[in-house]
């Protein structure tokens, strides 16, 4: 009996998981397949057009991060006419985005899922992909999150394509809780990635018709910048942090690198070194760091100013997942606010990439072809007694920190998944004058700062979405989700033949 446990954002991507172990998956597939799922189903939160960083590893194997990040498109050539558009929302206490054709990157999260189901996989991908096209074709419900978000980008991000429209506004009218969506355009594209694999999206007929439609419409991407992506293997950033081993995101992401400053801040013995570590990172980030023409140089710059010599080398979705069989697998994807683009007849909304502002900086310092910014995390520890946790998070900026305080929770106290998750957060926001502040839950002890303070009335999605899955020493498998968004947690398995 193999079994899998995954930490899943929502009830349709942990039964995507669950059908795919039946069929013999494993970590990986059920990991993929679950992300898929909430891919499609958690529009506005999530979108097939997404890039994805997908951490692996097992007891014995050495940890491998696959980039397939979103990348600057424009290796096609200059487009005459880019089509951006600037949209306002009151989300996050309210903020600007560039959405429209002109702010869609290359999206390489189907890169990464080919490599690493190449490597890792147990079952066929056609089925990773088939739980999901059940979903679409009976119809689903949106969750709260999509709702919320939704509520603010309904119109502002996603009303300017009649195809978006078509699905999140069918009756003239933004769909509600028991509304539910269809997206049959969406069922066939999925069907040519079952048949033909996931760089169908990227290369192959599907690919070129997709990228001429965004070139034609303004989009800065062309079948030039598809056909030239790839996933990117990379060595992951190590750091020791109590009895465990941490391999997370490298640059050039900032997430990971974010996630080790902290800890090194949780490792001193004064409360409030992990206060002074936070105000130190996100200054840093929003200055120096937001305008670097050599972010992987710089960020590694930073890791070295850290005390303790802390490396031993060198809006968003997250499924972590493990298998008994010793194999952990962490996927974080995340498609920027979303540019409200559908390629026509694929049914694929697609990010906005490029319209971030505040992680893409300078757009004439952007590369075609770089990878873009991204606070992204996905995270594997192991322990010396064959302990292995798979986690990460969704919530921008608050990654880092979420991360910080759930590792710091298990591996330095000795805490459960449970403990580790409900614990209450504190992060210090840095907003683009410079002024900090610091944000806590109900609970969280904040020591005496010179910053001020301002407290939460409940535990909120502001301070991220952590899920996890761990391999304890004895083998048992356990998951859990964070209680501030929705997820699920479960152990599935099936005897092998």
């Amino acid at each position: 009996m193999i079994e899998v446990a995954v930490a899943a954002p929502s009830g349709l991507a942990a039964r995507a998981a669950e059908a795919v172990v039946a069929h013999g998956g494993g970590a990986v597939d059920a990991a993929i397949a679950a992300a898929i799922a909430a891919m499609f189903t958690e529009i506005g939160v999530a979108a097939p057009g997404a890039g994805a960083f997908v951490a692996v590893a097992g007891f014995d194997d050495v940890p491998v991060v696959h980039d397939g990040y979103m990348a600057v498109p424009g290796l096609h050539g200059h487009q005459p006419e880019p089509n951006a558009i600037r949209a306002h929302m009151g989300y996050g206490g309210g903020l600007t985005t560039m959405v429209g054709p002109a702010s869609v990157a290359v999206p390489g999260a189907w890169a990464a899922f080919d490599r690493v189901h190449a490597i890792h996989g147990r079952t066929d991908f056609g089925n990773l992909v088939a739980p999901t096209i059940e979903i679409l074709e009976a119809g689903f419900t949106l969750g709260s999150s999509c709702l919320y978000y939704l509520g603010y980008s309904g119109e502002a991000v996603f009303g300017h394509d009649p195809a978006a429209r078509a699905v999140l506004q069918p009756g003239g009218s933004l769909v509600t809780a028991t509304d539910a969506v269809h997206m049959p355009e969406a069922v066939s594209t999925l069907r040519v990635l079952a048949d033909e694999g996931p760089m169908a999206l990227l290369s192959g007929t599907l690919g070129r018709r997709i990228a001429e439609d965004l070139w034609s419409r303004g989009s800065l991407i062309g079948p030039t910048d598809f056909t030239s992506y790839g996933d990117l293997e990379r060595r992951p950033l190590v750091h020791s942090v109590g009895g465990w081993d941490l391999y997370t995101n490298p640059p050039p992401a900032v997430g990971g690198a974010g996630l080790i400053a902290l800890l090194a801040g949780l490792e001193h013995s004064d409360p409030a070194a992990f206060l002074d570590a936070q105000e130190q990172l996100f200054r840093w980030r929003r200055g120096p760091l937001h305008d670097s023409v050599d972010r992987s140089a710089d960020i590694n710059e930073f890791l070295r100013s850290l005390p303790g010599d802390p490396i031993r080398s060198p809006s968003t979705v997250h499924v972590s997942a493990v298998d008994s069989d010793g194999v952990g697998c962490a996927i974080t994807l995340s498609a920027g606010y979303g540019s409200g683009v559908v390629p026509t007849g694929t049914g694929l909304f697609m990010n906005n990439g490029m319209g971030e502002l505040e992680l893409v900086g300078e757009p004439a310092g952007l590369v075609p072809g770089d990878r873009l910014n991204s606070n992204m995390a996905p995270t594997l520890l192991r322990s010396s007694d064959r302990g292995l946790l798979a986690i990460g998070s969704p919530g921008a900026d608050r990654i880092s920190s979420a991360l910080a305080s759930v590792v710091g929770t298990v591996a330095l106290e000795g805490g459960s998944l449970r403990q580790a998750l409900d614990h209450p957060r504190i992060h210090v926001a840095v907003d683009e004058t410079g002024n900090a502040r610091i944000k806590a839950e109900p609970g969280a002890v904040v020591p005496d700062h010179r910053l001020p303070v301002d407290r939460f009335d409940d535990l909120n999605m502001y301070f991220g979405g952590v899920g996890a899955a761990l391999v304890g020493p004895n083998g048992h498998l356990s998951a859990a989700t964070d209680p501030r968004r929705p997820g699920v947690a479960a152990i599935f398995g099936h005897r092998e033949n």
